[in-house]
């Protein structure tokens, strides 16, 4: 799973912004890859639900998570 808090913080160590910083950009490589959804939303963001196999890819509307297919990892497959 890589989630992360969209909010770094002010007045961290060099080190601690740094952890935040690219704990950030895992998880926008990975759509947000995890089996919850995000706490942090926006319209038009993506997350990757691997509660189950296959994966569920999704996109977020503004109000709910809607489905925009399936992704096998196992058999390399992509189903919408």
């Amino acid at each position: 799973m890589s989630q992360a808090d969209i909010n770094i913080g002010a007045n961290q160590s060099g080190l601690a912004y740094r952890t935040a910083d690219n704990n950030g950009k895992k998880a926008l490589l990975n759509h947000h890859k995890g089996a919850t959804e995000p706490s942090y939303k926006e319209a038009g963001m993506i997350w990757l639900d691997d509660t189950a196999t296959p994966w569920i890819l999704k996109i977020y509307d503004g109000g709910a998570f809607i489905s925009l297919g399936e992704i096998n990892a196992t058999a390399d497959t992509f189903v919408p």
